[in-house]
């Protein structure tokens, strides 16, 4: 093989060796993450991940019933995912 591909190979095998550390690197962060967000919600006083069962059936299709302390509001704003999408056809 030529200089241009060693070099190539050689980069290669760097981000490769790159990516791994910051795979690992997230990995252990994610798990003082989760135990943060744990640990934040093991309040005694406050019953927040809680399941109360209204009607029985499957587990599988469930509807949550959430409370919301506030104002859902709409700003006459379209969402990313919701806007409406144009077709150009060609002629």
């Amino acid at each position: 093989m030529n200089t241009k591909r060693w070099i190539a190979v050689a980069i290669a095998a760097f981000l490769f060796f790159v990516s791994i550390g910051f795979s690992a690197l997230s990995l252990l962060l994610s798990k003082n993450v989760s135990e943060q967000v744990t640990s934040m919600f093991d309040d005694p006083e406050e019953d927040y991940l809680t399941e109360t069962v209204k009607q029985s059936g499957s587990s599988s299709k469930r509807i949550a019933l959430l409370t919301v302390d506030g104002t859902i509001q709409d700003t006459g704003e379209g969402s990313l995912f919701l806007q409406k999408r144009t077709t150009i056809k060609h002629l």
